[in-house]
């Protein structure tokens, strides 16, 4: 597939309506891991995708990719332990969309 790099994502408002829905959750991911390590059913419930299989395939697989999320167990990915964090480029991402006014997730004191 197409690598998409989130920190190169078009602005929202020049995004149609599905590819809208995914910039936002992929920005929504970065905040909510700013706050604190998360493994993916936490993750789904904050960010509201429909199941913790489809955030995996659909946007932890592009931050993993990109060196955006890491795994807190990196040589076992598919341990029932399995958190993710965000990396320091990561972080400097999340500093860069509070700095942009994106809006806090849901649950996360600002």
């Amino acid at each position: 597939g197409r690598k998409i790099a989130a920190e190169n994502l078009p602005p929202v408002e020049n995004l149609p309506p599905v590819k809208w829905m995914a910039a936002n959750r992929f920005e929504q991911i970065v905040l909510a891991l700013a706050t604190r390590t998360m493994g993916s059913e936490e993750l789904t419930r904050i960010v509201g995708v429909g199941a913790a299989r489809d955030l995996r395939r659909r946007y932890a697989r592009v931050l993993l990719d990109d060196g955006i999320i890491e795994f807190t167990i990196p040589e076992k990915p598919n341990s029932r332990l399995q958190k993710y964090r965000l990396t320091a480029k990561g972080k400097r991402l999340a500093v860069g969309l509070r700095a942009n006014g994106s809006s806090p997730v849901k649950g996360e004191s600002t």
